[in-house]
């Protein structure tokens, strides 16, 4: 009866040792602590390889099903520590292209964007620098070229004085066929590095290959490639000044709202003083009218041209001072000499020729009391 209850018992574990099994399952798939320890190993492996892109990924993924503090936290600082690579990765970059290392920054740059190349501001920083590289090398080969154009226009002259006193010569007959060809020649390809420039819509770089074409050999079809490309400026200024009336058109037509309307009348104001604080040359009244249209306004054109009114005037009266201290100085007038300096210096306080003016002065001014003590003190004895 025993054995038949145990053989029972057996069978019913047996039976039910598949559902057992199933429900550790599904209970071990709902605890988050193993899965959360995880994710976060690999989150931070990411992060140590500087491989922020697939960090983030992950870590906005989390966030999604478990928006909880501590995964928007780990969120954010990931998000902050990619931004701060991101500025590290570029300054020492732009550090080695100001010593020269192009090569070295490319590589340095192409490794950082291989651990993170989602990142946009990398991708963008690479193009610019290729541009950059590209500009530069177009400058550098330009420069070799016109170097050596003018070295031959230098040694054409020579070679035709030396054929005319020795025509037997035939040396020198053949450096001066040889001088003629290769202008020519070289005329021909600058020509043709001209269109290409037109073509690729490069008009300052197809200017100055046209024009130096045009110093070596002047040719017809170098002539109506000048032209060709004069007519394509004035075609891209006309497009740029009918894209610039059709703005203020646009502009123009929008309605102001009423902090647009507030500002214009501030900024009307503000000009209408202005204009009587430089009339009275009242330049620190003016100064500060100024910052205070700018802080409404950067590109306003009536403020442009007060500030340059206040400059020039401030300028002036610098001049007329400095020049009345001096007067008053070679005179002998030194406590005049000092204001008059002083009253300059507080116009332009980083000029550093006012400065030591002023200083000079004080100098002789402290020597004089010292003189006139020692004088009075003599006269009591």
């Amino acid at each position: 009866m025993i054995a038949m209850k145990s053989k029972n018992l057996f069978k019913i574990l047996i039976l039910s040792l598949p559902v057992l099994l199933t429900g550790c399952m599904s209970v071990s798939n709902l605890l988050p602590i193993q899965f959360g320890q995880t994710d976060t190993s690999k989150i931070d492996r990411w992060i140590s390889d500087k491989q922020f892109g697939r960090a983030i990924k992950a870590l906005e993924k989390m966030v999604e099903e478990e928006p909880n503090r501590r995964n928007k936290i780990k969120l954010a600082e990931t998000r902050n520590l990619a931004a701060q690579y991101e500025k590290t990765v570029i300054r020492n970059t732009r550090k080695k292209i100001r010593l020269g290392r192009w090569q070295g920054a490319f590589v340095y740059l192409d490794d950082a964007i291989s651990h993170y190349p989602e990142s946009r501001r990398l991708s963008q920083f690479r193009t610019s620098l290729s541009r950059r590289q590209s500009k530069k090398i177009q400058q550098a080969r330009l420069k070799l070229v016109a170097m050596q154009a003018t070295n031959k226009l230098r040694m054409l002259p020579i070679y035709r004085e030396l054929n005319r006193l020795d025509p037997q010569d035939p040396d020198i007959a053949w450096q001066l066929k040889r001088t003629r060809l290769e202008i020519i020649e070289m005329g021909k390809s600058l020509t043709a590095s001209g269109k290409e420039a037109i073509r690729q819509n490069n008009f300052e770089l197809a200017q100055r290959y046209l024009e130096l074409a045009d110093q070596l050999n002047p040719t017809q079809e170098n002539t109506k490639a000048l032209a060709d490309l004069a007519q394509k400026r004035i075609i891209k200024i006309q497009r740029k000044l009918a894209e610039a009336i059709k703005r203020r058109k646009e502009k123009n037509r929008k309605p102001l709202s009423v902090a647009q309307k507030s500002r214009r009348m501030k900024l009307h104001r503000l000009t209408i003083a202005l204009r009587a604080a430089l009339k009275d040359s009242k330049f620190d009244q003016a100064t500060k009218l100024l910052n205070q249209a700018y802080a409404i306004s950067l590109d306003h054109p009536e403020i442009e041209k007060l500030r340059m009114a206040l400059d020039n005037s401030i300028h002036a009266k610098v001049s007329q001072l400095v020049h009345s201290g001096n007067e008053y100085y070679s005179k002998g007038r030194i406590e005049q000499a000092r204001s008059s300096w002083k009253q300059a210096l507080k116009l332009d306080p980083k000029n550093t020729h006012i400065l030591s003016s002023v200083e000079r002065a004080n100098r002789v001014l402290a020597k004089l009391r010292e003189i006139n003590g020692k004088k009075s003190k003599k006269t009591k004895n």
